[in-house]
């Protein structure tokens, strides 16, 4: 597409957006090449090859030994298989090395669960990938460390804080100094501060897991935390929060150049919060924040529900220790800041916005003062490298949120304090009221006591207006040293199921599925491209403005909108740049063509021509070898456009239109989904 439409259309995916299963896709992990390494803790012998089960290694010991130390792997993987048993483990995880095309991978070969292993500490290891597998216990420490990891990936991974009672470890996951850390479908319980701690972690997810039972917060990113996406969790039972961005940390153990803020561009969506002490959410010391379309029930009793406060910053271990002191005037040179000594909370938070949430706390369950706290104003220290003063509310927006919480009179939090004042346009007590629900609509949610949060259909709340996520400009951010420019805007697709999102509401994270979609085709001679879209603001857009260049063909056919219903499959969209290449669009429905697409584009260097995964699209029947049980059959088609820069894909339903294209020189790749005609 040209580029000039490539913008207006992307304007048009931030108002309405199409369909997915996930808005954030899976880490992609490739196919091998591996060695394989069994490892049996009763029946096998460290004397194997372990190449197969029954030449299967007893101890992972040697099977990591078995890993070159401090060398990077380029021709082959190495897959550690698991058997279902009990397993000892290395006393230190230390500077194993794979690489994108050569992972190392630990997996339960037996399936999720059926390999247990003890708390486990890992350091400098790079494209380590743990799948399946149970981490238990501890005596105090953390169920899993990671220090200085680049590239850790941890899928079906559960670690049990609890397994060891009465004292259990202090963190469930902790992950710090590292970049590129991934979480999907986890469980991580039973800690004695927090479930999750990331510190100083940059790039990476976390997906679809269960963060649960742990005293202080179930989970918190910060430190310099950088570009993270919280999507489809479930957080419960804890004790001073359920999610937060951001906290205190330790001016020395910061990384450059991310010494400012707390955490920045982190995105928090599509999850679920219930029965947390303290608030749902926070946001301490953030920057380029968003906190959209979550559910929270029975939370905040101790004060509040939500919060947006300063965060702190320390030299830890002054003024006694003087590696320490120095570390931190080593990152204060730098700009950072901070100072060399016991500090305070004076980190400001810039551009956080909280959008269409769902925050509900039954009559027995109010949080106990108030609805917010949105700290006031401070000075920070002179030496700290920030201006005074430090402040919260700049950037600001809470809106689009129903609040069901306490008595009608319950106080907003921020009367006659000097934040959020009349003088602030974005945040101030007429806006909060105006634009937010805060009990005057009640929440009807379909089964809380079983974590089902979807609506009940015709409740007047689903009335309630919703608002646009951000578009971030980034020309705000710090500039000594200069951090990175983060993503401009946030997706807001999909609700945590995979139905339909539209900007008119309702807030929350599970929404009603949508009925039916139509996929409309169009076609631009200048280009000879086709294009097809479910998006009906997308479709009214090029009808609107034909002077885009692109011509309706009159091609239209029905699909889904949830893609997490039965017999349905779902539809991702890629797209190039239209400067760059390919200047196009593609769409699968094969989980395994939308993983290798992934791996390519994460393996492409920025600044050179790849696909770039934008959402997932719609929700099609799946075709079944190549045919369809239900509905019409799809044929994809290609121009062999990469011979000259200029590919090109087209959907077609007519088996005559298939065999005209193919003798135009397109090649036909076979009927790739259904309709739902």
């Amino acid at each position: 597409m040209p580029r000039f439409l490539r913008l207006v259309l992307l304007g048009f995916c931030l108002v309405l957006g199409g369909v997915a299963q996930a808005l954030t896709p899976p880490f992609p992990i490739g196919n091998g090449p591996w060695r394989e390494s069994w490892v049996d803790p009763v029946q096998g012998d460290d004397a194997h090859s372990g190449a197969t089960r029954g030449e299967a290694l007893r101890t992972v010991t040697e099977a990591w030994r078995r890993i070159p130390l401090q060398q990077t792997l380029i021709a082959e993987g190495v897959r550690i298989k698991l058997t279902a048993g009990t397993h000892t483990v290395p006393n230190y995880w230390e500077s194993r090395w794979g690489s994108f095309a050569a992972p190392i991978v630990i997996e339960a070969a037996d399936g999720a669960g059926t390999a247990r292993l003890p708390a486990s500490t890992f350091f400098d290891v790079r494209h380590l990938y743990l799948i399946g597998l149970h981490f238990s216990g501890g005596d105090g420490g953390d169920g899993l460390q990671c220090e200085r990891c680049h590239f850790l990936l941890l899928r079906g991974v559960t670690i049990d804080g609890n397994a060891t009672r009465p004292r259990g470890v202090q963190e469930g996951l902790k992950v710090n100094q590292s970049q590129f850390i991934f979480v999907e479908d986890s469980d991580i319980s039973g800690a004695g501060d927090n479930a999750l701690d990331f510190v100083a972690v940059q790039y990476g997810h976390i997906l679809n897991s269960r963060i649960h039972d742990a005293v202080d917060w179930c989970g918190y990113v910060k430190g310099g935390a950088f570009d993270i996406t919280v999507e489809g969790n479930i957080f419960h039972d804890c004790g001073n929060g359920g999610f937060t961005v951001g906290q205190g940390t330790g001016f020395q153990f910061m990384s450059p150049p991310f010494l400012h803020y707390e955490g920045s561009h982190v995105r928090v969506l599509n999850n679920l919060v219930h029965d947390t002490v303290g608030a749902a959410f926070g946001v301490n010391g953030g920057y380029n924040v968003t906190i959209a379309y979550n559910t929270a029930w029975r939370v905040g009793r101790q004060s509040h529900v939500l919060e947006v406060v300063h965060g702190s910053r320390s030299c830890d271990g002054a003024p006694a220790s003087a590696t320490a002191v120095a570390a931190c005037r080593e990152h204060q040179q730098m700009g950072g800041w901070g100072t060399a000594d016991e500090g305070g909370q004076w980190i400001p938070s810039r551009n956080v916005f909280i959008l269409n949430n769902v925050i509900y706390n039954p009559p027995d369950a109010p949080s106990r003062w108030q609805h917010f706290t949105i700290a006031t104003p401070v000075t920070p220290p002179a030496e700290s490298n920030l201006s005074a003063p430090a402040r919260v509310d700049e950037g600001l927006v809470i809106r689009g949120n129903v609040i069901w919480n306490g008595p009608a009179n319950h106080p907003l939090g921020i009367e006659d304090l000097a934040v959020c004042t009349s003088v602030n346009p974005d945040c101030n007590v007429v806006q909060l009221m105006r634009d937010n629900a805060i009990n005057t609509l009640e929440p009807a949610l379909v089964n809380l006591a079983g974590e089902d949060a979807r609506p009940v259909p015709g409740g007047a709340w689903l009335s309630a207006p919703a608002f646009g996520l951000p578009t971030f400009s980034n020309t705000d951010r710090p500039t000594r040293p200069a951090v990175p420019t983060g993503p401009s805007y946030v997706p807001s697709d999909t609700d945590r199921r995979g139905a339909l999102r539209s900007v008119a509401g309702p807030a929350g994270a599970v929404l009603l599925a949508p009925a039916a979609l139509i996929v409309a085709e169009y076609f631009a001679p200048a280009l000879n491209h086709y294009f097809v879209t479910a998006s009906a603001a997308e479709q009214q857009g090029l009808e609107a403005n034909p002077g885009l260049g692109w011509q309706a063909t009159g091609v239209r056919f029905a699909v889904g909108g949830d893609g997490a219903a039965e017999g349905m499959a779902t539809a991702w969209r890629f797209y190039g740049d239209p400067v760059i290449g390919p200047n196009s669009h593609f769409y699968t429905a094969v989980p395994e063509e939308r993983d290798l697409l992934l791996r390519q584009s994460w393996a492409t260097p920025a600044g050179s021509p790849r696909w770039n995964y934008e959402a997932a699209a719609f929700a099609p029947r799946p075709a079944v070898d190549g045919a369809c049980p239900a509905g019409r059959p799809v044929t994809r088609l290609y121009n062999l456009g990469h011979v000259r820069g200029d590919p090109n894909h087209r959907f077609v339903l007519e088996e005559s239109v298939a065999q005209a294209m193919v003798t135009q020189g397109w090649a036909r790749e076979g009927v790739v989904f259904c309709t739902t005609e």
